[in-house]
C-alpha cells in the first residue's frame, strides 16, 4: 500500500502531488458519510495510507512524468501476475534439478548470426544470449543449467520487440530436442494455467505448404522471408506450434540431423502468432562450428555489417567435449504478455523502452 503525506486539510484533502496535480481523497467515515476533511487527529506532514478507486481526471493532459504514474497503477495488476508466473517457473527449474546461473552481461563476442545486432560497450558488447557461457559451463560437467535475466538486441523494437528484454534459457545435457519441447509445452501451461495441444510442422513442409516454395529450397533469405511473410501469419490460428527441422541453411548452431542432413535438429516455438522460443539440438563438433562462425564472418562483411570476433572460449569448450545436448532461448517478457492477454510488451515490463 502506497503512503502520502498530508500537505492540506481543505475539501478534497490534498494528499501530495505527482508533478504538477494532486491526488486529491474522499473520505468515508464507519457510518458510510462522506467526509470533506481529514480528521483532527491527523497532522499535516503525517503520512497516511489510501485505498479505493484510484481515478484519473485527465489524464490525456498529463506531462510524461505524470503518465507514467498513472501507468505503474494501471498495469501493476500485471506486475503482480508476472512476479507470480516466474515465482511458479523457477519452482519447477528448482524442482527439476536445474543450477540457477548468472552469466556476464558483456562479453567479447555477443553471437555472429546475421540477424542479430549487439550494442557496444568500449571494447565489449552486451550479450544477445547467454549461450557461449552456458556451454562452457556445460563442458565444465553440469548437466541442467538455466538463465534468467536481461539480454540485448540492437535493431529490435516493436508491440513484440524490445531492445532490452528478459531471456529465459535453459540447456540439458544427454537430452534430444523433444526433452526440450515437453519442458516449453510444461512451463506455457503453468504459465497461461492450461494445457495447450501442440502441433509439429517442419520448416520444408511449412514454406511449401504456405509461400509455395519448393520444399528443397536452400536459399537462406527466400527461407526466412517466408517464414516471416507467409508462414508465421497462418500458423497463428494453430495456437501452439513447434516448427522443426530447419534446413542446413538456417541450422545456426544446431547440429545437422543424424537421418537427414539436410535439415538440422533446430527448432522454434510459436503461441497464439508470437515467436516465443528457438532451440537447438546442440552443434558439438569445435570444427564445424569454427567454420559456421567464420562463415557469419564473411556474411555480414558483404552485408556490411559489424564484424564481431568468434569466442575462443566457447570453440574451446567444444574442443575440451562439449556433452550431447539440447538448448533453447524463450522469450519471458512474451509468454507473460500471452498468458495474461496483453496485446503489447509493454503492459507486462513496469518501464516499457520509451519510460525508462
Amino acid at each position: 500500500m502506497p503512503l502520502y503525506r498530508v500537505v492540506s486539510r481543505s475539501a478534497g484533502p490534498d494528499l501530495g502531488s505527482i508533478g504538477a496535480s494532486r491526488v486529491d481523497a474522499a473520505l468515508s467515515g464507519p457510518d458510510g458519510v462522506i467526509h470533506a476533511t481529514i480528521p483532527e487527529h491527523v497532522a499535516l506532514g503525517d503520512l497516511v495510507d489510501a485505498s479505493g478507486a484510484l481515478v484519473a481526471r485527465n489524464t490525456s493532459s498529463l506531462p510524461l512524468d505524470q503518465q507514467d504514474w498513472w501507468r505503474l497503477h494501471r498495469v501493476g495488476k500485471n506486475l503482480s501476475e508476472r512476479h507470480r508466473i516466474v515465482r511458479a517457473i523457477r519452482a519447477w527449474f528448482d524442482a527439476e534439478g536445474f543450477l540457477d546461473v548468472t552469466t556476464p552481461a558483456m562479453a567479447r563476442s555477443p553471437g555472429l548470426e546475421v540477424h542479430l545486432a549487439a550494442f557496444p560497450v568500449k571494447d565489449r558488447f552486451l550479450i544477445t544470449s547467454p549461450e557461449y557461457h552456458m556451454k562452457r559451463l556445460l563442458s565444465a560437467g553440469w548437466d541442467r543449467l538455466v538463465f534468467h535475466g536481461r539480454a540485448f538486441r540492437d535493431d529490435e523494437a516493436g508491440r513484440h520487440h524490445h531492445g532490452e528484454f528478459t531471456m529465459l534459457e535453459w540447456y540439458r545435457a544427454f537430452a534430444e530436442p523433444s526433452d526440450i519441447m515437453g519442458d516449453i509445452a510444461t512451463l506455457v501451461a503453468i504459465a497461461t494455467g492450461r494445457e495447450r495441444t501442440w502441433t509439429t510442422l517442419p520448416v520444408r513442409a511449412a514454406v511449401a505448404k504456405y509461400a509455395g516454395l519448393s520444399p528443397r529450397e536452400d536459399d537462406p533469405e527466400r527461407l526466412l522471408r517466408a517464414l516471416v511473410e507467409h508462414v508465421e501469419p497462418a500458423i497463428a490460428e494453430l495456437g501452439a506450434v513447434f516448427l522443426t527441422e530447419w534446413p542446413r541453411a538456417l541450422a545456426s548452431l544446431a547440429r545437422l540431423n543424424a537421418d537427414d542432413p539436410t535439415v538440422s535438429d533446430r527448432f522454434e516455438a510459436y503461441l497464439d502468432g508470437v515467436e516465443l522460443a528457438n532451440g537447438f539440438g546442440e552443434l558439438t563438433n569445435a570444427q564445424e562450428q569454427r567454420a559456421r562462425l567464420e562463415q557469419d564472418q564473411a556474411e555480414r562483411r558483404a552485408a556490411g555489417l559489424p564484424i564481431y570476433p568468434i569466442d575462443e572460449a566457447f570453440l574451446g569448450a567444444l574442443e575440451a567435449g562439449l556433452p550431447r545436448c539440447t538448448g533453447v532461448a524463450l522469450g519471458l517478457d512474451r509468454l507473460i504478455m500471452i498468458a495474461l492477454g496483453a496485446s503489447s510488451l509493454d503492459d507486462v515490463v513496469a518501464f516499457p523502452p520509451a519510460l525508462a
